[in-house]
């Protein structure tokens, strides 16, 4: 028996901390699907993590393979393919290699534990020839590579099983003749630069669907689409062609022509197709309803009633089709002229098809010739007002859109342009944010920034996931970033706000502790179109993170409610960041970043990283207060989790004057932000930096509580702020050290001026921390404020901004706008 070797067992270790759904029973490698090289070894294994005692002595891991695979009882399977079976006391093993994979080895590989409580994971496998200078390269795979012709029933979807070799391979279907009474007629295909212009799988209303793990498939086939198919894939000017035959075994009828009613007078064609085995059928047979009475009359085909003509073709073949035996295709042509207003409309065509009398009815309705001539006149008048009034519509519809549009984008400009030398240095910046420009520096194509899934979503805007093609002096081809967005592009406000948290950004500059802003899309703002790029933190908010690992706490005070001795620090890791330089082009430089470890690889957190968290949120809003931007909505929500340990604070700006607008003040499930909020922010609408140090406080509490919503049990705004007043406070979390408490209580003291300021808090925290941890924290961001001077060196109008923390506070909006 093989053993597993060091590295699958490291794997295994990674894999099984994962809390997605393949904990149990993870594959290596992971991922829905991959590609190999034709001629490679594929080597795939998976591990089973023991649930019980139950499943340490009985489970076992079984493979599966695709079906050509394992059924392809005449090739090499058995000298090409091994399996190995490895188990301990905490889990199985088990590894398949195939070896010199091929083109037919594609599909999918799957593995199950067949304990009471059965897991299964499988992958798509693709196995791709990149020999582009073979002209026998082969793209596309049939599983039934000896099966040339298919044989389906009328209605019954057709499942063709050729499939490509690889992802990116371009796969069309053309037909290349097809099946009629006089035999197999070849049909006109045509080529532009070596490629069909026919392609079924493209036409609107094509019955051909295509999916890569299983291959083509004909939906509602009909008698009629019986013939010579090919299946054609191109990847790198390469082309792979499979042809197949379909046959199609059943009964239809169609008039053919034009798609309208006949008039009296004119002429009219139907069709009853049919295809089946010769030795258990009958020729059609033609039958009309009796207008008075609704009974069925046969036709003799060869003395039909005057106006009816009848003309039936017959067409055998043998054909091998899981087994070979001769087939008949019978076309009856029923021509109706000169149609008059008492004329049969009712036929239908019937036959034996297997043993089985099958019957299929075609109605049509005649449409008089004899109308009212004046009523046509008015007719005729009155369509061509509506149209008249109909285009006047829509040209002043189209002229109201073009002049909306039009003020639109010059009002749009007027916002992005800014007015640097209307800044009041002495107010904050946050009623000053008309004022700041947009640097174009931060501009970024749209074409290379392909939006992904959904990461979030708020009451204005919402984040998705995306990748960035090209990204400046970024180390990756293809980085992943966040991306910030409004929900409605005809949302007025919410357009304003998301361009005051750009403008905010940019003011900013770099700060470890901030979400910083990588680029933005503004070409299409007047079509309601503005994307922010900012760092993507994989881990999410702290909030979701503290109750998702609340079970892996370890609590590291004593029974005082002190930190316990002896834990000693970690060591610093050494990270890069980007800056933006003078000249347009961003800096890397070094810095070090204390950290308690990566939570993708250790997914306990601890006491000190609460404490190292609580730090550096007080970094971040001291490097907020200090560019004079206020938060307003502080929360562990609004925090997010980065790698190796690092926190950021987020949301401001996007929805916090509309939170403070009380146009935006909702009644039930509110805008407002209530339990975070301080007393006078709740009472007056008075916000400062000591508002947001109050909300600190709060955030202190869902820390240590491990993301329990503050003051439980109370959720009206009116019970919330009278308690408030009257001097209640929440009570320390039981996993807070009593420093911590104390601190709380300071940011919750009813007088703003009395709370302590971001400064001192970030150095109060510093001061109990280690003192190598806190050593390293206070040297951590100072590559960053280097470049953010650089930054500023470079824009003269915004030297004059100051970069101390300011001593101020601002009454309500109503009394903002008379300043």
């Amino acid at each position: 028996m093989t053993k597993i070797s060091v590295k699958t067992v490291l794997l295994y270790i990674l894999l099984g901390a994962s809390q997605s759904a393949s904990k149990w029973l993870p594959m290596i490698p992971d991922g829905s699907h991959q590609v190999i090289t034709a001629g490679a070894n594929l080597v795939l294994t998976c591990i089973y993590q023991y649930r019980d005692e139950y499943d340490a002595n009985f489970s076992n891991i079984w493979w599966t393979l695709p079906d050509y695979v394992e059924k392809n009882t005449i090739g090499d399977l058995h000298t090409r393919l091994s399996k190995t079976f490895y188990r301990n006391e905490t889990h199985s093993t088990s590894t398949i290699v195939l070896l010199r994979v091929r083109h037919t080895d594609t599909g999918f590989y799957g593995c199950e534990q067949n304990s009471w409580n059965k897991k299964k994971i499988q992958q798509y496998v693709y196995v791709y020839n990149d020999n582009s200078f073979d002209s026998k390269s082969s793209y596309l795979t049939f599983m039934d590579p000896y099966e040339a012709a298919y044989l389906a029933q009328q209605g019954v979807s057709l499942h063709v099983p050729c499939k490509p070799t690889h992802p990116n391979l371009n796969i069309s279907v053309i037909r290349t003749s097809q099946l009629t009474a006089n035999g197999i007629v070849s049909t006109d295909l045509k080529k532009e630069s070596g490629k069909y212009q026919e392609d079924l799988l493209s036409e609107l209303d094509s019955n051909w669907l295509l999916k890569a793990e299983r291959g083509l498939t004909l939906t509602n086939p009909k008698v009629g689409d019986a013939g010579k198919y090919g299946c054609i894939g191109t990847m790198n000017n390469i082309t792979d062609e499979k042809y197949f035959d379909i046959y199609v075994k059943g009964m239809e009828v169609v008039r053919v022509g034009e798609m309208e009613d006949p008039v009296e007078g004119a002429n009219a064609t139907l069709i009853c197709r049919m295809f089946t085995e010769t030795e258990f059928s009958s020729p059609p047979e033609w039958s009309y309803r009796i207008n008075n009475t609704g009974q069925m009359r046969i036709i003799n085909e060869t003395s039909p009633p005057e106006g009816i003509q009848i003309k039936t073709q017959r067409w055998s073949k043998e054909a091998c089709i899981s087994g070979c035996r001769e087939f008949t295709y019978f076309e009856s042509r029923l021509d109706l002229m000169d149609i008059k207003e008492n004329s049969e409309t009712t036929f239908q065509c019937s036959a034996f098809i297997d043993r089985q009398s099958v019957s299929k009815i075609i109605l049509f309705t005649l449409k008089g010739i004899n109308y009212d001539r004046k009523q046509e006149i008015i007719t005729v008048i009155a369509t061509s007002v509506a149209i008249i009034l109909l285009m006047l519509f829509v040209v002043g519809i189209g002229m109201k859109l073009y002049f909306d549009k039009k003020n639109a984008k010059e009002e749009i400009a007027r916002r992005l342009g800014g007015n640097p030398n209307g800044i009041n240095p002495d107010l904050p910046i946050e009623y000053q944010i008309e004022f700041l420009p947009y640097d174009k520096r931060w501009e970024f194509p749209r074409n290379r920034l392909t939006l992904g899934i959904q990461l979030g979503i708020g009451c204005f805007g919402r984040v998705v996931k995306a990748e960035a093609i090209g990204l400046k002096d970024s180390k990756e081809t293809v980085k992943t970033v966040a991306v910030k967005m409004i929900k409605s592009q005809s949302d007025v406000v919410a357009m304003d706000a998301l361009i005051r948290e750009l403008k905010i950004l940019i003011y900013l500059g770099s700060h470890l502790n901030v979400v910083n802003l990588l680029g933005a899309c503004t070409k299409d703002i007047a079509k309601g179109e503005l994307l922010i790029i900012v760092e993507y933190c994989r881990f999410g908010n702290l909030q979701t993170y503290l109750i998702n690992q609340r079970n892996q706490f370890i609590n590291q005070l004593d029974e005082f409610g002190n930190m316990k001795s002896g834990i000693n620090a970690e060591h610093p890791y050494i990270r890069q960041h980007l800056c933006l330089s003078a000249n347009g082009k961003r800096n890397v430089v070094q810095q070090k970043a204390h950290i308690d470890g990566d939570p993708a690889y250790n997914f306990t957190i601890s006491t000190r990283d609460l404490i190292s968290w609580a730090f550096q949120v007080a970094r971040g809003m001291e490097y907020l207060a200090s560019k004079k931007v206020l938060h307003g909505d502080l929360a562990a929500r609004n925090v997010l989790l980065a790698d190796d340990g690092v926190v950021k604070v987020a949301d401001f700006g996007m929805a916090r004057k509309m939170y403070y607008d009380v146009n935006y003040e909702k009644k039930g499930q509110g805008l407002l932000p209530v339990k975070w909020m301080a007393i006078e922010s709740l009472t007056d609408h008075i916000f400062s930096s000591q508002s947001d140090v109050w909300s600190y406080g709060v955030l202190l509490w869902e820390l240590f509580s491990l993301g329990k919503l503050p003051y439980p049990g109370r959720n009206a705004k009116f019970e919330l702020i009278k308690v408030l007043q009257n001097g209640y406070r929440m009570e320390k979390p039981d996993n807070a050290p009593n420093f911590f408490g104390q601190m709380m209580a300071d940011c919750w003291k009813l007088e703003p001026n009395e709370r302590p300021t971001f400064v001192q808090l970030q150095q109060m925290i510093g001061d109990y921390m280690e003192p190598l941890t806190a050593a390293d924290y206070l040297d951590v961001n100072v590559p960053r404020q280097s470049c953010n001077e650089e930054i500023n060196r470079s824009s003269s109008q915004m030297s004059t901004m100051p970069n101390e923390e300011p001593d101020y506070q601002f009454a309500k909006d109503d009394e903002m706008t008379r300043l």
